[in-house]
């Protein structure tokens, strides 16, 4: 993908380079990366909200995306935009008399914006407004919930969410995490969310997670086998340290840094070769896994093309 210039004489930016894997269905994906590294593109080009410059193939079902990705896909932004003087509910079923189209009638978007209400756990603060700037209104937990309870109202395949647990502290965002996976399981889904640090808790409950630097993939796998993966190539990850935080630290150092951190630990690697540090085939097994993965062509599995 390149972006334009922003003017006649400045040349291209190209931000994401040959990006390649599969989102399968019922399972939730983390792409974590430092700033910069291309995240929030992802989803866009994803989504389709995001078509010129991009280039590379999209399939869903085996099938080329079709043009119309809106009706499959729900994109849930970092940024929450509702009107502060409308409750939860009364926001939801603005949405939904919006969105839902003719052909539904109006007590089935009822009946759904209720549906919506109670697997998002807003009950308590359904009559709640939303707040702004001006008005105390909703917490920053129940605004993260209403914010992607508005996109669930139209039941997508393919759930794309920027940083849902983005200012939420880590028991929230670990029950934010909780919730969004027990909804992937029940409608057979798939999830997609950047996330930005997250600790050790909220890291796990992944299923598989990307982590990107300037536009490229470094690792996709699963999240348990992140350590095994940058120790075989003599990153030992400190004791005590939450292994996503090491591997964002590592990711978002220069070279040269990484070539001196390399070398202080090759010779003190418990156990490990004191050239790679590896000290199970499973270790190499994860390197090859990443390898193949990022050369496969790109497919997005979702189950909303054949339901």
């Amino acid at each position: 993908m390149r972006a334009p210039p922003p003017s006649a004489y400045a040349r291209p930016r190209q931000i994401l380079f040959g990006l390649s894997g599969y989102f399968a269905p019922g399972e939730i994906v983390g792409i974590l990366g430092p700033s910069g590294a291309g995240k929030s593109t992802f989803l866009s080009v994803l989504c389709g909200r995001l078509k010129k410059g991009v280039g590379g193939l999209i399939d869903i079902n085996g099938e080329p995306a079709p043009a119309r990705m809106k009706k499959i896909v729900g994109y849930v932004m970092q940024q929450e935009y509702f009107f502060g003087n409308l409750t939860v509910e009364e926001t939801l079923m603005y949405t939904a008399r919006l969105r839902l189209g003719k052909k539904t009638s109006f007590a089935e978007k009822k009946a759904r914006v209720e549906e919506v209400i109670n697997s998002m756990k807003l009950n308590k603060c359904r009559g709640t407004r939303v707040g702004s700037a001006f008005c105390r209104g909703l917490s920053g937990g129940e605004l993260k919930r209403l914010n992607i309870a508005n996109e669930l109202l139209l039941h997508p395949s393919l759930f794309l969410l920027d940083e849902p647990t983005s200012g939420l502290d880590a028991s929230i965002s670990a029950a934010l995490l909780d919730m969004l996976k027990q909804l992937t399981r029940a409608n057979r889904c798939t999830t997609v969310c950047t996330i930005h640090q997250p600790n050790s808790n909220v890291f796990m409950r992944f299923d598989r997670v990307i982590f990107l630097k300037d536009g490229h993939i470094v690792y996709q796998g699963k999240p348990s086998d992140v350590c095994a993966y940058f120790s075989s190539l003599n990153f030992h990850c400190p004791e005590g340290w939450n292994i996503a935080d090491y591997a964002l630290h590592v990711i978002s150092a220069s070279d040269d840094e990484n070539f001196r951190r390399r070398s202080l630990t090759s010779t003190t690697a418990a156990g490990g070769d004191p050239i790679t540090g590896s000290t199970h085939g499973e270790q190499r097994h994860s390197t090859k896994k990443c390898r193949i993965l990022c050369r496969c062509p790109v497919a997005i599995k979702c189950a909303g093309m054949v339901r």
